[in-house]
């Protein structure tokens, strides 16, 4: 029996897929639950997992193992999926460091003798759009951004947690630590704009590798981007009004815990500083604005990295 793995990364749809493995009866799917039925045991396997010390881990290894067991369904006709973003996410987890989780995730599944084989995916996008989108949310994030942009991500000038962010996305990087993991399984990523934004050949091939319909997989997601589109344009309608009507309020209530925050924010970002500020105070989605230099700061980060992945997927 294979188990498909899907890990991540955050801000890459993840919540479309999972939505689709859980509504379907083919398909066994556990992780991150889109119905929030995760029982508590398996919530307590994956924070052991992600979060805890070696200790914790190794006192609730049986325990684990015997849960994920429980999890797994043996019906050849049902194909089992494991599903959590958080896998892939390195300020969430214990010590910053990926490899922890998932050689603690290999060595548990390995321990599972009714798994023949592992299918690791892995869906990633441009880091631009990762980085605009994953500090979209909070004033201190939107600074902290802007501020390691002006430091070119120098590991020397950066909080070590928050550059472990930063070195995530170096894909080559990632994609060699995963294959050196779980040794003979198969690695393999799909890019996001090929899946739910230009759909191309790359989303049928994702329905192969998952051994699954492909129109049923479409349909699902054009439907899901749709809806989604809708409600949040209702969505901001309604916080729109809402905000309206107590935005004196929330300025004030806001203003005295800020304070400091806002008067730094402004001296050194004062060309965009009111219209961010603005959304903050209102609870609204931080539009994150990159000039083209920022934008260049940021490629060529990633570009020998990125230059190094594509030369590997390409020859896949």
């Amino acid at each position: 029996m294979k188990l498909f793995i899907h890990i991540g990364y955050p801000n890459t749809a993840s919540t479309t897929l999972q939505s689709f493995f859980v509504s379907q009866l083919k398909i066994n799917c556990f992780g991150k639950d889109q119905k929030k039925t995760t029982s508590k045991d398996l919530q307590h396997a994956f924070d052991t997992i992600l979060f805890g010390n070696e200790k914790k881990f190794e006192k609730n290894t049986k325990k684990i193992i015997r849960i994920f067991r429980s999890q797994i369904k043996s019906d050849k006709n049902i194909i089992n999926v494991l599903t959590n973003e958080i896998f892939l996410s390195s300020f969430h987890i214990y010590k910053s460091d990926l490899s922890v989780i998932h050689k603690r995730l290999y060595f548990i599944l390995s321990k599972i003798e009714s798994i023949s084989a592992l299918k690791i995916f892995v869906i990633y996008r441009d880091q631009v759009d990762t980085l605009t989108r994953r500090n979209s949310w909070g004033l201190s994030g939107y600074i902290k951004f802007k501020n390691h942009i002006s430091k070119k991500f120098d590991k020397n000038k950066i909080n070590a947690r928050e550059y472990s962010v930063y070195k995530t996305l170096k894909y080559d990087k990632i994609y060699f630590l995963l294959t050196k993991i779980y040794k003979n399984n198969e690695v393999k990523f799909f890019n996001f704009d090929d899946i739910f934004i230009k759909k191309n050949k790359k989303l049928y091939e994702l329905s192969q590798y998952l051994e699954i319909d492909f129109d049923n997989l479409n349909n699902y997601i054009n439907n899901f981007i749709l809806n989604k589109t809708e409600t949040d344009k209702q969505n901001v309608l309604l916080r729109n009004k809402i905000n309206n009507k107590n935005n004196i309020l929330n300025t004030i209530k806001k203003f005295f815990s800020i304070s400091f925050q806002i008067i730094y924010f402004l001296l050194v970002y004062k060309n965009e500083g009111f219209l961010v500020l603005k959304n903050y105070l209102q609870k609204q989605q931080i539009q994150v604005k990159i000039n083209e230099e920022e934008k260049k700061i940021i490629q060529n980060y990633y570009k020998f990295s990125n230059k190094n992945f594509y030369k590997i997927i390409n020859e896949k």
